[in-house]
């Protein structure tokens, strides 16, 4: 049986130096043509929410979010038929702790199950990498797999296989220091690149993985937090994988 799609919009609250403004904190709007109608505000309408992440956790077929905040609390909602149900404390994520922020869904180990990379935005904190036990609770594995990043204020995470090996990679900014790339050995993350052009300083707060020619390898984009780091970031679009093949020339009509 087939069942209608709708278009769904997030709206988290925004932050200006420490402060939440004066608006909901979380909303689920749906889009039925050109309305946008809040949904489940109950549940959502929660202050000092930072990065979210979808993925369909449990492999049920509908995707889930989850949320991270200001108290550390990970927040997990699972969509039930197009109902969220909060579940982050029963799976076994956080309800406190150091400001979270940077949520990314990856399967790390390849065994199906989307696991969820959590950034610490508190240098004195560290990361959190938590494996998806088949949809029914996550335990931190970052200490052993070698990517907990003390001293790293956390922003963005992205998970990719930039070397085209199978296996998902790991690229960590960072606010206040140099981003790391790690790569996925098959049972621990290895940084690599320590003096690359991805891995620069730059107060990054926002990454994103693409490949805009179609040559099967990767580029990445950095933004700056400020405008003193603006110069840096032709040298943080950094370039992985072989040269590409010389481009014919013109063919004249």
């Amino acid at each position: 049986m087939m069942r209608n799609v709708k278009v769904r919009l997030l709206v988290l609250p925004l932050l200006l130096a420490g402060t939440a403004l004066a608006q909901p904190a979380a909303q689920i709007i749906a889009i039925p043509g050109t309305t946008f109608t809040p949904a489940q505000t109950e549940l959502f309408d929660k202050p000092n929410t930072y990065s979210n992440a979808w993925a369909d956790f449990d492999k049920d077929g509908w995707l889930d979010l989850a949320v991270s905040t200001q108290s550390g609390e990970i927040r997990l909602f699972r969509n039930v038929h197009g109902k969220f149900v909060s579940v982050g404390a029963e799976m076994g994520l956080p309800t406190t702790g150091k400001e979270s922020r940077g949520l990314s869904w990856g399967d790390y180990d390849g065994d199906g199950w989307p696991d969820l990379y959590s950034g610490s935005a508190d240098p004195k904190g560290v990361s959190s990498l938590f494996h998806n036990l088949d949809g029914k609770k996550f335990v931190n594995v970052a200490p052993e797999m070698g990517v907990e990043f003390p001293g790293r204020s956390s922003r963005q995470s992205n998970f990719i296989d930039y070397d085209n090996d199978g296996k998902v990679d790991l690229y960590a900014t960072d606010r206040i220091g140099k981003n790391k790339l790690f790569h996925n050995e098959g049972g621990k993350f290895v940084q690599v690149m320590t003096d690359g052009a991805v891995t620069v300083f730059s107060s990054t707060v926002g990454a994103c993985w693409f490949d805009y020619n179609k040559e099967t390898d990767w580029r990445v984009e950095s933004s700056p937090a400020s405008e003193d780091a603006i110069r840096a970031e032709a040298t943080i679009a950094g370039r992985l994988g072989p040269p590409p093949l010389p481009l014919p020339p013109p063919t004249e009509t």
